[in-house]
């Protein structure tokens, strides 16, 4: 099958251009796929008068099928606007156009505007114009196109850059005038066109052959002599054949189109002669080769995007670090970079590069984001590893500020290797902020871990602290010893020192600059003293439970710390004293913190306040009410009270009682006591001087006041106001204990009277004997008497005698008549019984040894026992009354 030339109209006679046609006619022969012409296709054209031939020499020079005159219907214009097709069987790839005849009658007017135009069109898109011309009209001034060539040579020497378009004149028709008389006159004619031309001022010694390549043929009639005028176009044919290479037709044209840019500088040349501008065709080269560089850069885009190994890639680095992401992302950039220099390679140089640049730019832009994502795992990744290091370095055993700085230097190094892996080739990016953000990153976490590590060091450190101290100053607390705070004060130095020597090896190995290294040892040593602050306020907050503790302990232990074994012969008010001393000894420490070796006067002000002065007179008012009573007792009747109702008077019913009352005052106003030595005076009875009246006026006072002399008030624990009311509270809640011992004593002296004076024992052995005597002559008598003082003695202790006459004789025999019942009396029975068996003699009730306290503190439980009409409560357990609390009303 013939192969289609494809002949296609490109403008038709109105001068549209056929955009939709030139397209299909691009498409139908294959001109561009892969640009695999490029710049080896060549454009031949062909220009004359009408009905010159025209048509018929390009179908057999090319093989077309061109639509030529029927010469049997007369001479009229057969090609109308401009037509395209393929050279058939011509190498390189060759394109010819047929234009419509110029100088034609069928136009009128508008025909040289279009003969214009279409020759114009012709020379810029042409590598070879064939100029179709009568022989006999050579050397004609108005024939051969001359006015044509001179308007066409006219613009085309306004260009700047010559395409050395190759101008073929073919003579038709020629004559037995040789061509060698006949190209001389040719050229002769064609030179003087150029040198009549107008020329610009830049231009105005330029040669004709610095624009065009002349040649010249000649033809035989293609009617008179058809098989010589066949035979001379194979010939012609002959030189299309690589026309391109050097020597050939076209062999040095310039400014070329590549074959994929043909269609659209053939719009825009065409679309500028329309509309009259001034041709700048250097420009529409630049033009051509920018829209089609930027087709092409379109199209390596799009199938860039659409790349199934990009795809896989970007979708793998989403989830995950892609081992040599750099040599992968550059590998396919490079192929699709590749090809666009590959199909670009024949457009402008400029242009070419400048495109190649915007693609390479647009297709880093489109990868960015995953070259982005790829850093953050690698940072993420080396942030992990540093962390994962850092945790091991330091359970080696590893100082901390060296583990720091070892890991980060491997993890920093470990991430420029991985940036050196993530690198485009075509891309310069910059990752210093990467590498910044992942150095901050790192040393936010080292700044973390030695803050967790800090952290959890000095928590360590204050919980031994803590442990070391509390119990300790407890018990330091506890004893209340004349140097208790100098031990507290010894006890925190040596704690504290033994820590901060731990505390400071332990910060060596952070590397700590000075300021912080000193703040946080002074922070260790401030926690220590407030350790000890602490549970000195705690202390103090339960010092009326230590006083009472304290007072119990001392009123019922003896000096070997052991419950003390009451005998009736012990000085209560001596003890009470005693006890009284040594809870205020415990007020007076826990008045204050005394961590700074300072001397106060607390101490001393208490014990003459509180202790020492509690028998004087306060003030000058109470003095005048106990002035006033002495008084009311020197006189013989009541006020308010009429004689005849006073049974006894207040007075001192006689002068030596009153000299009595007199001297005892003066007494106890003297500084030493009547028939005793100075030296053995322990206490005076009155105030011995007038400093000493000073010193207890000043200490009441200070009492009054609400802060203590010499003692900053952040360590104050109980003002002198509170001592007062703690002390009035103590003394109000441990009377009941001292009241309680004076009634055991009491019990135990009547207990102790029960057995008979010595001179009564004499008395009873000397008036018995006549009776001892029969009782040893009738042992029978023994025997009975021996039973009965059974039968009494179980008696006794079954009923309690001693027990129940304690409150009263009437009240004892009320008591122990109710108790004679019949369940009571077979009781007694058995009990005789069982004591008659044993023949043994009974066990006498052992006396209280020791004194139990009813109430140590406010925390102990109170059994309630009904009170008597002598105002006491008995113990069943130590047989002794107790006084009865009065219950508030």
């Amino acid at each position: 099958m013939e192969e289609d030339c494809c002949s296609t109209q490109l403008i038709n006679r109105d001068g549209m251009f056929n955009a939709a046609g030139l397209e299909n006619f691009i498409k139908t022969v294959n001109l561009i796929p892969q640009s695999r012409y490029g710049y080896s296709y060549a454009v031949v054209s062909i220009m004359g008068p009408p009905s010159s031939g025209k048509s018929t020499l390009l179908n057999h020079l090319f093989r077309t099928n061109f639509w030529e005159m029927d010469v049997l219907k007369g001479r009229s214009q057969t090609t109308k606007g401009v037509w395209i097709a393929k050279c058939i069987g011509i190498e390189p790839f060759t394109i010819v156009m047929d234009l419509e005849g110029t100088d034609g009658r069928d136009r009128g007017e508008d025909d040289t505007a279009f003969e214009k135009q279409s020759a114009l069109f012709a020379l810029q898109l042409s590598d070879v114009v064939l100029i179709n011309m009568w022989c006999h009209d050579i050397g004609r001034e108005q024939q051969a196109n001359k006015p044509l060539l001179k308007t066409v040579f006219q613009v085309m020497t306004r260009l700047f850059s010559p395409r050395r378009t190759t101008l073929l004149f073919v003579i038709r028709d020629k004559t037995k005038t040789p061509l060698q008389h006949l190209e001389p006159i040719l050229r002769e004619d064609i030179q003087k066109i150029w040198d009549t031309v107008s020329k610009p001022q830049t231009l105005k010694d330029t040669l004709l052959s610095d624009f065009f390549r002349v040649e010249v043929t000649a033809l035989s009639s293609y009617e008179e002599k058809e098989e010589q005028f066949k035979q001379e176009v194979r010939q012609l044919r002959q030189r299309f054949f690589n026309s391109i290479a050097p020597g050939g037709l076209a062999g040095d044209r310039r400014g070329l189109i590549p074959a994929s840019g043909f269609s659209l500088r053939a719009q825009q040349i065409w679309k500028v002669l329309k509309e009259n501008k001034d041709l700048d065709f250097p420009a529409h080269k630049v033009m051509v080769a920018a829209v089609r560089c930027e087709e092409i850069s379109n199209e390596k885009f799009s199938r860039l995007t659409s790349d199934e190994r990009w795809l896989e890639l970007e979708a793998a680095v989403q989830s995950n670090p892609v081992s040599g992401f750099g040599k992968k992302l550059s590998s396919i950039l490079d192929t699709y970079l590749s090809e666009y220099d590959m199909e670009a390679v024949y457009f402008d140089e400029r242009v070419r590069t400048a495109k190649r640049q915007q693609l390479e730019s647009k297709a880093l832009q489109f990868v960015q984001p995953t070259y982005h994502a790829m850093l953050r795992h690698l940072r993420s990744r080396t942030l992990f590893n540093f962390k994962n290091q850092l945790v091991r370095s330091l359970n080696r055993g590893k100082l901390f500020a060296a583990s720091v700085r070892d890991c980060s230097r491997s993890c920093m190094l470990e991430f420029d290797q991985g940036c050196a892996d993530v690198a485009i080739k075509q891309a310069d990016w910059d990752t210093s902020k990467v590498c910044e953000k992942l150095r901050r990153d790192i040393e936010a976490h080292a700044t973390s871990v030695r803050n967790t590590k800090l952290s959890e060091m000095i928590a360590d450190y204050e919980k031994q602290l803590t442990k070391a101290l509390v119990k300790p100053v407890e018990s330091l607390f506890y004893a209340a010893g004349q140097d208790t705070w100098a031990s507290i004060r010894k006890l925190l130095r040596h704690e504290t020192e033994v820590a901060l020597s731990g505390f400071s090896a332990a910060l060596s190995g952070f590397e700590l600059d000075q300021e912080t290294y000193d703040k946080m040892v002074g922070n260790l040593v401030s926690f220590a003293r407030s350790v000890v602050e602490k549970k000195a306020r705690e202390e103090a907050g339960k010092v009326l439970i230590h006083m009472k503790d304290r007072f119990l302990m001392v009123f019922t232990h003896d000096n070997a710390s052991m419950p003390r074994a009451w005998t009736g012969k012990e000085d209560i008010w001596a003890l009470t004293k005693d006890a009284r001393a040594a809870a205020l000894k415990l007020l007076s420490l826990l008045a204050a913190i005394r961590l700074a070796e300072k001397s106060d006067n607390i101490e001393i002000v208490l014990f003459r306040s509180l202790l020492d002065g509690t028998s004087g007179v306060s003030s000058a008012r109470d003095r005048s009410v106990m002035s006033a009573s002495t008084d009311l007792h020197a006189a013989s009747t009541w006020e308010e009270v009429p004689p005849k109702d006073t049974l006894i008077t207040s007075g001192v019913s006689c002068a030596r009682d009153r000299s009595v009352m007199s001297a005892s005052t003066d007494m106890l106003a003297a500084s030493t006591w009547e028939e005793v030595p100075p030296k053995d005076t322990l206490v005076t009875s009155g105030v011995s001087s007038a400093r000493d009246r000073s010193v207890m006026s000043a200490s009441t006072d200070l009492l009054a006041a609400s802060t203590w002399e010499e003692v900053p008030p952040k360590d104050m624990l109980i003002t002198p106001v509170q001592c007062t009311s703690l002390w009035a509270r103590f003394k109000d809640e441990t009377q009941y204990i001292v009241t309680h011992a004076i009634y055991v004593k009491e019990a135990l002296r009547r207990n102790d009277s029960w057995i008979p004076p010595p001179w009564a024992i004499v008395a009873m052995i000397v008036l018995g004997f006549n009776e001892f005597m029969l009782l040893l002559r009738n042992p029978l008598y023994l025997l009975v008497i021996f039973i009965i003082f059974l039968l009494l003695k179980a008696l006794w202790v079954e009923l309690d005698f001693t027990g129940e006459f304690q409150n009263g004789a009437l009240t004892g025999m009320f008591s122990l008549s109710s108790r004679f019942h019949p369940a009571v009396v077979v009781n007694l029975l058995k009990r005789i019984a069982g004591v008659g068996q044993m023949h043994q003699d009974p066990e006498p009730p052992r006396r209280q040894s020791s004194l139990i306290s009813s109430e140590s503190s406010q925390s102990q439980t109170q059994i309630p026992v009904p009170m008597t009409e002598s105002g006491f409560e008995y113990s069943g357990s130590a047989h002794v009354p107790v006084p009865a609390r009065r219950r508030p009303v």
